[in-house]
């Protein structure tokens, strides 16, 4: 006998939420939320067809006057979605799941390509820092870590790298707290990663926290903007950095040198394809997205 939604919904938090932070999950409550104010919670999990769901989701948006807040709503309500019914399907409590991140109407007004860095910027960046804020930098540009996956954020989840003194990184997510294993090819970030590693291979940076990194690189980006807004012929340079911006630089340049979506993927430790996609649609064609999405569902039947 097929569960209920809400069984299947108490399922799904606790095999595949499991360990999440409890604002991640109020997050996804808050979604099944307002799908119980369209069905009842003891409805049958197999019992609306594809399309009552799929009306179902366009009552869950309500029309916002500000375009974006309504796409960013949408698309968090399909992915939540996406992500459970993919989980029933699994579970052999539905045949087909009803949504899917490419069927994300796009949104009003805007596109969902974000604006990347152009190399040359980060590289003038690059030579505006001087050590140690340099060499984590190159880090931070050449692994796509994320904020707290390097330097101390202040978090008590916080975990150093680990490297083994050839090639394998260990990265904590405490996004997901997991460990990432990564390797790496690069011989300059291979160098600094052996001159900054202790004897026990946690990679450390004494006196420097991510805050800090984060002010020099503000301060950093400046200095480039002057110079360039002074220069004979400026170069389209954006006025703001960020740590997530090295990051997503690195997610650009991954995706354009291998044109593979689920490389692409694993290089950027997302959990979820539909993440990738979301960042990097505008790299890929629809050919190689559809053929990720059929290898994955392969691997998960």
């Amino acid at each position: 006998m097929k569960p209920t939604i809400e069984l299947a919904r108490a399922e799904f938090f606790d095999k595949a939420l499991r360990g999440r932070e409890p604002g991640t999950l109020a997050n996804w409550l808050g979604t099944f939320n307002r799908l119980y104010e369209r069905i009842p919670r003891e409805t049958c999990i197999s019992s609306l067809g594809w399309i009552q769901y799929r009306v179902m989701m366009r009552d869950m948006v309500s029309t916002d006057k500000n375009p974006d807040k309504s796409y960013r709503t949408l698309r968090k309500y399909y992915e939540h979605l996406s992500a459970f019914f993919e989980f029933c399907r699994r579970q052999h409590y539905i045949i087909d799941s009803p949504f899917d991140i490419d069927q994300v109407p796009p949104p009003r007004g805007r596109t969902i390509q974000k604006q990347v860095h152009p190399t040359e910027q980060m590289d003038d960046i690059e030579a505006e820092l001087s050590e140690p804020w340099k060499s984590i930098f190159i880090l931070y540009r050449y692994l796509g870590l994320r904020g707290g996956e390097l330097l101390q954020n202040g978090r008590p989840s916080y975990r150093p790298l680990r490297f083994d003194g050839k090639k394998w990184v260990n990265v904590y997510n405490a996004k997901e707290h997991r460990d990432d294993m990564m390797v790496v090819d690069d011989a300059e970030v291979l160098e600094l990663l052996r001159n900054n590693s202790t004897i026990g291979g946690e990679v450390i940076f004494q006196g420097c926290t991510y805050k800090d990194f984060w002010t020099v690189l503000k301060l950093a980006n400046k200095s480039v903007l002057w110079r360039n807004d002074h220069a004979l012929r400026p170069k389209l340079y954006l006025d703001h950095i960020s740590v997530q911006d090295l990051r997503r630089w690195y997610g650009e340049k991954i995706a354009h040198e291998t044109g593979n979506p689920i490389q692409t993927a694993n290089a950027m430790r997302h959990r979820d394809m539909k993440t990738t996609f979301t960042n990097y649609a505008h790299i890929f064609n629809e050919q190689d997205m559809r053929a990720a999405l059929g290898t994955l569902r392969n691997r998960g039947a």
